[in-house]
């Protein structure tokens, strides 16, 4: 499990491509959440920040993906424990956001506790701030799944009748399906 630990914030802030978590496999059945997020986490970035950090101490980073508008943050720290605050200003302005946070869990330590692993969820937006507790040697990865409410033009199309499932009608063109003018 330590090693899975390492590898949900690692995947962020190291930026592999593909990451890859070695463990007995009994572990992926009794943390599958964890390994969802590891499943989850994307290869290709649209937007890469460092937020907060100091050379061999700690760092903040947070990812958008490249083919969707959710947002990743990783965070490690050394072997001191630490709690940093981060403003969630990354985040698109106006969104809503569900973010799926794996932290250390309580009495996590690297050296005595590497297995502690704590998933909760809040929904955030840009104007928020997270307190992130970085267990020694641990970190945190969080998940920001964007809220996409429908625009009243969707709303619509979807009130509206489809025309083509009567089958008369081409179901992009909009033109008779069997290439006919109507009279």
């Amino acid at each position: 499990m330590d090693l899975l630990r390492e590898e949900l914030h690692r995947a962020i802030v190291a930026d592999r491509p593909a990451g890859a978590s070695t463990d007995l496999p009994e572990h992926y059945d009794e943390h599958a959440d964890a390994f969802r997020f590891i499943r989850d986490v994307p290869t290709d970035w649209e937007d890469s920040r460092t937020l907060q950090g100091k050379i061999g101490e700690y760092a903040v980073v947070a990812r958008r993906d490249r083919n969707s508008l959710d947002w990743y943050l990783g965070a490690i720290t050394s072997d001191t424990a630490r709690r940093l605050t981060v403003p969630l200003d990354f985040l698109d302005k106006g969104a809503r956001y569900e973010a799926t946070i794996y932290a250390d869990g309580p009495g996590a330590d690297w050296r005595t506790a590497p297995d502690k692993l704590a998933i909760r969820q809040q929904m955030v937006t840009a104007g928020d701030q997270l307190s992130l507790d970085l267990a020694s040697g641990g970190g945190q990865a969080i998940r920001f799944r964007r809220f996409c409410l429908p625009s009243r033009r969707s709303i619509a199309r979807l009130r509206a009748p489809n025309r083509s499932s009567a089958g008369h009608f081409h179901p992009i063109s909009g033109k008779p399906a069997d290439g006919m003018r109507r009279r």
